[in-house]
């Protein structure tokens, strides 16, 4: 049975009753008076045809040595390949489509053919085709229905025979157009709308059409169009968002010091993955080596959340510690005239600066100043001027937030982000770099 078919078939059954019934006719079977034994027989016998199918497996193998003998006896992996698409073709719904327009045809010639044989063996099968008039006399002579049922025998059987022959010649054509759409599907070189097209005439068996696109396909794999096709779009819709990105990530690295505490938006690495547009990278192992740097940087996002806090109880511990009070913050102020600005002590920690060194060499010690919560949860503030004090307190402070766990993984996110990005921005430029070169 053909593959994608359903277990009923159109030709079989019709073919099954009608041999049943000339052979009944021929052997004075009454099909009046025997309608469940001729419905059995002539049903199990459309079953069997349905099931085994041995027309179509015939014509099926026939059509398979003949590409064999068709395509040179080569070793030549190529032409291997395109015997093996044009085999596999075979079993497509489309060349089923045609092999039952063939096999539909010798079904109704067989039966054409044994109607003349069962008409010159068989008076009471003719008897009971001649025409009566109310008085049961025919009509006509008897010769004159036999010419004439021989004769129109004869002319559907010429008809579908030189139609089965027109099939027959047309059906290697139609089978290496088949197969070539099997070898288009899987050639990078064929571009996506071409192959869409020569599918659709495919499976509408629409084989003029299909052979124009097939002719256009093959300038397409001789210029290499699909290729081109497939690296200009990719550098459009992935490296060049890609480079992009790579590039805010550079420049977010460098700006950390003035918002440590911010993530990074992977923006267009969501867009690409929202349209399914990273697919399109050919290269497996680039595309899971980009999908693993996102990866990364969604991780590393992830810890940015609780970065102050951990700094923020870090200083306040140690602080708490030394001077033996519930320190619910510090402060730093800084001895600049007409200035009254205090440091960012989280960040300075963060990177592991001494707030006097942190930005600018002109900076100069005023003083600290304590918040500390009483035990009525009330605030008072102790402010001292000795830089010795503070120094003292904050080399414990480095070392810690030096050691901590979340800024330990932190760090080496970043190390192995910012050199991984930078050998992924020179990828993008190489590809996008390549849309030009094709």
């Amino acid at each position: 049975m053909p593959a994608g078919e359903t277990i009923l078939k159109l030709t079989d059954y019709p073919f099954s009753y009608s041999i049943i019934g000339i052979i009944s006719g021929v052997l004075g079977f009454g099909i009046a008076d025997n309608q469940l034994i001729f419905l059995g027989i002539a049903g199990a016998f459309g079953t069997f045809l349905t099931v085994v199918d041995p027309m179509g497996w015939l014509l099926r193998v026939n059509a398979k040595d003949r590409i064999k003998k068709g395509l040179d006896q080569s070793k030549n992996s190529s032409q291997t390949l395109e015997k093996e698409y044009k085999i596999s073709a075979l079993k497509s719904k489309s060349i089923n489509f045609e092999i039952e327009k063939i096999f539909g045809l010798f079904y109704f010639i067989i039966i054409l053919t044994a109607f003349l044989i069962a008409m010159g063996f068989s008076e009471s099968l003719f008897e009971k085709l001649i025409i009566k008039d109310s008085n049961n006399v025919a009509i006509f002579p008897m010769q004159y229905f036999q010419l004439g049922y021989i004769g129109l025998t004869l002319v559907a059987l010429g008809a579908l025979i030189g139609k089965a022959i027109h099939f027959w010649k047309d059906l290697d054509s139609k089978i290496m157009v088949a197969g070539f759409h099997q070898i288009a599907i899987n050639n990078d070189n064929a571009t996506q709308t071409s192959v869409e097209n020569m599918s659709r005439a495919v499976e509408q068996n629409d084989w003029a059409l299909a052979k124009i696109w097939e002719s256009k396909i093959k300038e397409e794999i001789k210029y290499k169009k699909g290729k081109r096709e497939l690296i200009i779009k990719a550098a459009d819709t992935v490296f060049s968002p890609l480079h992009f990105e790579a590039s805010e990530f550079q420049k977010y690295l460098q700006d950390r010091k003035r918002d440590p505490f911010k993530d990074f938006k992977t923006d267009q690495w969501m867009k690409i993955k929202q349209n399914s547009h990273q697919s399109i990278v050919e290269d497996t192992k680039l595309r899971h080596r980009i999908e693993d740097f996102y990866n990364t940087i969604n991780d590393y996002n992830k810890i940015v959340p609780n970065l102050f806090s951990t700094l923020n109880e870090i200083i306040k511990k140690n602080f708490s510690e030394i001077f033996g009070e519930n320190v619910d913050s510090v402060e730093i102020h800084l001895d600049i005239p007409n200035s009254g600005s205090t440091v960012h002590l989280p960040t300075c920690g963060l990177f592991g600066f001494h707030p006097l060194e942190f930005e600018s060499s002109l900076r100069k010690f005023g003083s600290f100043k304590m918040h500390i919560r009483s035990e009525g949860n009330q605030l008072r503030h102790a402010e001292f001027k000795q830089q010795e004090d503070f120094d003292k307190v904050w080399r414990l402070v480095l070392n810690e937030i030096k050691h901590d766990d979340l800024i330990v993984k932190m760090n080496e996110y970043l190390k192995s982000l910012e050199i991984e990005n930078n050998k992924l921005m020179k990828i993008y430029s190489e590809k996008i770099e390549m849309q030009w070169m094709v």
